[in-house]
């Protein structure tokens, strides 16, 4: 996992549809988050179309992820930040889902990638077994944090196909520039240079 440079230039026009989402919010009404087309095509950009958590883009032929939009703060715990532009991170769909609908109780906390304070140090990825680590650079402070975190990032088969991302870098089967291109977390890892 690396840092994410927060995004908060949201595009013109958004903010009279946030705005209006607000308001149905205040007045109790019932909303569902939908972002046009346009909004998302920006978001993705801004992000350089890669998942905040995964560290992947989305345009990567060798790893299918299914591209969404996370809200930092949950849309049940939070609505009155659902349209808030600094509250999206780009997702894989499937960890998205696998995300707490509300406020995280203890042990399932997400670090947030955009966090001032984050650093992409707390993390090791063990080359073996293609898992996410707490490393030994976690102040005491965040180790909850960050392993929560881990169990995250090592859900479904995401280490096997960091597995496989690593072996055809270290086989030679693919560059250090193919790796940086579409996998900057693992980049980051085997290198220690950010992507």
């Amino acid at each position: 996992m690396i840092k994410v440079e927060l995004q908060k230039t949201h595009p013109d026009g958004y903010a009279q549809i946030r705005d209006a989402h607000l308001a149905k919010i205040q007045a109790k009404e019932e909303v569902k988050f939908e972002l046009a087309n346009n909004y998302r095509k920006v978001l993705y950009k801004q992000y350089n179309n890669t998942c905040a958590y995964l560290a992947t883009t989305f345009d990567a032929e060798e790893v299918r992820l299914n591209r969404s939009i996370d809200h930092f703060k949950p849309q049940k715990a939070c609505p009155e930040c659902m349209y808030d532009w600094d509250n999206f991170r780009l997702c894989d769909g499937k960890l998205n889902r696998t995300f707490p609908d509300g406020w995280p109780k203890k042990g399932e906390e997400v670090l947030d990638p955009c966090a001032e304070d984050f650093d992409s140090n707390w993390f090791y990825l063990d080359v073996a077994t293609g898992s996410y680590l707490p490393s030994s650079h976690v102040p005491t402070d965040k180790l909850d944090l960050v392993s929560s975190t881990c169990i995250y990032l090592n859900k479904h088969d995401y280490p096997s196909w960091r597995l496989r991302i690593i072996w055809s870098y270290l086989s030679g089967l693919w560059s250090k520039e193919h790796i940086n291109r579409f996998y900057p977390g693992i980049y980051y890892a085997l290198t220690g240079f950010p992507a």
